[in-house]
């Protein structure tokens, strides 16, 4: 650009130099040659500018497309690493779970545990931060997932994971509830952490993704008779958990109306085969405490002792029989159950507990 302006500017010093030449000469054809070479020259120069600039304007809107282009990229990139490096440390709040205080006097109110409470705060902050920085939509709600995938392996790993009851075979996790746990497990949890084999640690990237695997706070005592097992940690544990998955499906059209579409299956599968199996914690939890409230051994061995080969019906019990009515008939259980939760749980939690207790009586085949 620069050459081409100083061209001009010779040309115009040249004009002006050229008519005094031009009047010391006698030939009037010779003026109009000249005249017409700078006239021509003139315009050849002007068209060449008009086209320089033209030139100039489709790369200052070439160049401004592409820093558009890459400041939006990279606001993308700071904006995830941002809001990733929140949720890491969300999660950790999240990771060691305490004894929580929930009240228990509203009949049939939502019972909800401070973890619980944290997790839908945590939904409200991450749906303002979506709403503000839409072109992470995506990663938010990957994000959101994690909390409750997190909270769901907690509550399962607390409460419900009782390996000697699940050799059984008596079905207490569904296929796709252990399908899921799995899934959980093996995308989510890191359960490295801690071990002395580092030769075997997953890459730096894939570890960011993973966490510590949760813990239990002593002062939550799950082994106690008295207590029935923790039966009413169990229940306000289970039924918060509910209760949070309950909340994610309301969230769900609004979820989909701003995930972009080639991510929609994602959040599919995460509705189908996570959120829908959180009542399905209910059965191996609450199972949990139906069957350590009698103590089959020890009726196994009390009846060992009897002998069977009697001439007369006694008109007493036999000992295993005045045992299993004094500490663990299914009423007394039963009794215990809405004596210790009275009306503080809902009714189909209740129904579910009670169910619980009604199928040790029955039959196994």
């Amino acid at each position: 650009m620069r050459s081409y302006f100083r061209t001009m500017e010779w040309h115009e010093k040249f004009d002006h130099e050229e008519p005094q030449a031009a009047s010391d000469n006698s030939s009037a054809s010779a003026t109009e040659e000249n005249n017409f070479d700078r006239n021509y020259i003139k315009k050849k120069l002007e068209h060449g500018l008009t086209r320089i600039w033209q030139v100039i304007r489709g790369g200052e809107a070439v160049l401004r497309r592409g820093k558009s282009e890459v400041l939006q990229e990279s606001v993308r990139k700071q904006s995830v690493n941002y809001f990733k490096n929140y949720h890491s440390v969300s999660r950790e709040t999240l990771r060691s779970r305490k004894r929580s205080d929930y009240s228990l006097n509203k009949v049939n109110a939502p019972i909800l545990t401070n973890n619980t409470l944290n997790v839908i705060r945590l939904v409200g902050k991450y749906l303002q931060m979506m709403t503000i920085l839409k072109p992470i939509a995506f990663d938010v709600i990957h994000c959101m997932s994690q909390l409750f995938d997190y909270y769901l392996y907690a509550v399962y790993t607390f409460f419900g994971r009782n390996d000697a009851y699940e050799s059984t075979g008596l079905g207490l996790s569904s296929s796709r509830l252990r399908t899921t746990l799995n899934r959980i497990q093996e995308s989510l949890i890191d359960v490295e952490v801690g071990s002395e084999n580092v030769g075997s640690l997953a890459p730096g990237e894939e570890r960011k993704e993973k966490v510590p695997s949760p813990h239990l706070s002593h002062m939550v005592v799950l082994t106690e008779s008295n207590t029935l097992y923790g039966l009413s940690q169990r229940v306000v544990a289970t039924e918060s958990l509910v209760f949070l998955a309950e909340q994610f499906e309301f969230l769900q059209n609004h979820l989909d109306s701003v995930m972009p579409a080639a991510k929609k299956p994602f959040l599919q599968q995460f509705y189908s085969q996570t959120v829908s199996t959180a009542s399905e914690l209910r059965k191996p939890i609450y199972w949990i405490v139906a069957a350590k409230a009698i103590d089959y051994e020890q009726l196994l061995l009390l009846m060992t002792n009897v002998k069977w080969d009697v001439k007369e019906i006694m008109s007493q019990h036999n000992v295993y029989v005045d045992a299993l009515l004094k500490e663990y008939s299914t009423k007394q259980l039963t009794n215990l159950v809405n004596v210790c939760l009275g009306s503080h749980i809902n009714k189909k939690a209740r129904q579910k507990l009670l169910a619980a207790i009604d199928d040790l009586d029955r039959p196994k085949r």
